[in-house]
């Protein structure tokens, strides 16, 4: 008894120690400065959703009273008298312990049910790096907790890198930290790593692997260590971004098992630089929902076309303008007017009116980029505009479309109401109708009119009387004729709208945003928008 006394002591002890490790990190913020949710904003909290985290967990049943998930889900542990990071113990060590023990509640997150804390813990985006490095040292609570299944999914290194200053492991530490976590199932890697090396060491720890990125890899790659991949793994999403394969002669993935590339739900492929055939892969992408095929090497338009048909239930694709015809758009609106929700085509040098015209048919539409389509006039452009294909979009991007004018914006304006994002760059024969976009458009959020010479202030007049109420950027780079006086005025007079000058620069702000030839990107979220869809 004494002894056990003594280990929970010591647990106790080191948990406080370590209080002042994990205060400033994220779990924190939300045990504690979440406090608008409570038990009774939110009823529908109750035991349930523990007993599906047990069911996660492989356990049996669990019973959690609701006030108490929803007073932890608030981070508000009133029940425990712990209600702010000030009421957490100082040190056992510090000369103020003694003086505070009976100020201080005598309650840790040790005294949180197992179940709880990986609740809580689920906060962590599910990343093993972050669970094993900063929460198992902890103590030995924390380390049995972390070692639950459901915490143990996924490997980012990217975003740990993109969102932490830490030292990432080296090929040793990772293969050790995937052997100790067999229940992994998507990893991402670093660029700079040397896939063969760190591929080899990941096959043999990672059975269960469904999702694998190794998007931009600076090192060459050989075919055989792509192959095995999907060899060895039924992967429903693979990134290989960027990847330069070598020493292949025959059609890529021409040895690998079919079953196993018809489980592919997720794959990118863009700006893959490869001297072999895509057509094995083309004709077996049965189950494929996001396509990423962007300045593909080798990738003719038979590749294209049979990847199209065979890719029945295709939600979200990105494809190059370059080798894309009115012969290709018919060859995807005949296998997906009813799927297709995102598409993004650059440089439609080669579309005409005729692609406008089939593209009416596609009823789901949400998103849509057609860059540099010059050769598509006025007519095609109000046609596509009027027809359902439009009246769903939430972002459109029309940059360089030479042909674009007063008229076809009037049109997008009085029938996509639901428009939150739109780019105009470039679209040299638009001004007027811009004050259309503002009366209509009342859930606009984001507009780009970069190099638009012949806008004025006239042409912005509606913002001055308060329309395009939700509107927060609008971007005006290279727009000579808009006054600065001007958009100093409506910047005082909306606070949260962010202009966009001559300079790229904001206005009111010092510093120069530094927004390039365009402005961002509306659609590198394709991916995650395809997710949300399968999941509901």
């Amino acid at each position: 008894n004494n002894n056990n006394n003594n280990n929970r002591r010591h647990d106790n002890a080191q948990a406080i120690t370590y209080t002042h490790r994990i205060a400033s990190h994220p779990i924190m913020d939300l045990l504690c400065s979440r406090t608008a949710l409570t038990a009774a904003a939110q009823p529908q909290v109750d035991a349930a959703e523990a007993e599906v985290e047990a069911a996660e967990l492989g356990t049996t049943t669990v019973t959690i009273p609701s006030s108490t998930l929803a007073t932890v889900k608030g981070g508000i542990l009133a029940d425990q008298g712990v209600t702010s990071r000030a009421n957490l113990a100082p040190p056992a060590s510090s000369p103020r312990a003694e003086e505070a023990a009976d100020l201080t509640p005598q309650t840790s997150l040790l005294d949180l049910p197992f179940e709880v804390l990986v609740y809580i813990f689920r906060f962590l985006d599910y990343n093993v790096f972050q669970l094993q490095s900063y929460i198992a040292p902890v103590c030995r609570h924390f380390h049995s907790v972390s070692r639950a299944p459901v915490l143990n999914r996924a490997l980012d290194l990217v975003k740990i890198r993109r969102e932490h200053s830490v030292i990432l492991p080296t090929i040793a530490s990772l293969s050790q930290l995937v052997r100790s976590t067999p229940s992994v199932q998507e990893v991402s890697l670093l660029p700079e790593y040397d896939l063969h090396e760190y591929l080899p060491a990941l096959i043999p720890s990672c059975q269960g692997l469904t999702s694998l990125n190794i998007g931009f890899s600076q090192t060459y790659i050989s075919y055989p260590v792509i192959s095995n991949v999907l060899k060895t793994w039924q992967l429903s999403e693979f990134n290989m971004e960027g990847v330069l394969i070598t020493d292949c002669s025959a059609p890529l993935f021409h040895d690998v098992p079919v079953e196993n590339i018809q489980c592919l739900q997720l794959l990118d492929i863009s700006h893959v630089r490869s001297l072999a055939g895509w057509d094995v892969l083309c004709h077996n992408l049965h189950s494929v929902r996001y396509l990423n095929i962007l300045e593909t090497s080798g990738l003719t338009q038979d590749d294209a076309q049979a990847a199209f048909t065979s890719a029945s239930s295709l939600i979200g694709l990105r494809v190059d303008g370059d080798d894309c015809d009115d012969d290709l758009i018919e060859c995807l609106v005949t296998h997906h007017e009813s799927t297709l929700k995102y598409l993004t085509i650059g440089f439609c040098q080669s579309l005409t009116d005729e692609s406008c015209y089939l593209m009416c048919d596609l009823k789901q539409l949400k998103w849509l980029q057609l860059r540099k389509g010059a050769d598509i006039s006025p007519t095609g452009w109000c046609a596509l505009a009027a027809s359902p294909a439009f009246s769903g979009l939430t972002k459109l991007d029309l940059t360089e479309c030479a042909q674009v004018n007063n008229e076809v914006v009037g049109t997008i304006a009085h029938c996509c109401l639901d428009l939150e994002k739109l780019i105009l760059a470039w679209c040299t024969n638009v001004s007027s109708a811009i004050n259309d976009v503002f009366i209509r458009c009342s859930e606009l959020q984001h507009l780009d009119l970069t190099g638009l010479k012949s806008l004025s202030n006239q042409c912005l007049s509606s913002l001055t009387s308060g329309a395009a109420k939700n509107l927060e950027l609008l971007c005006l780079k290279q727009c000579n004729h808009v006054q600065d006086d001007f958009l100093w005025g409506i910047t005082k007079a909306r606070g949260k709208l962010r202009i966009i000058d001559y300079y790229g620069q904001a206005i009111g702000d010092e510093e120069d945003l530094e927004f390039g030839y365009y402005t961002i990107d509306l659609f590198t979220d394709i991916r995650d928008a395809v997710l949300r869809d399968c999941s509901q």
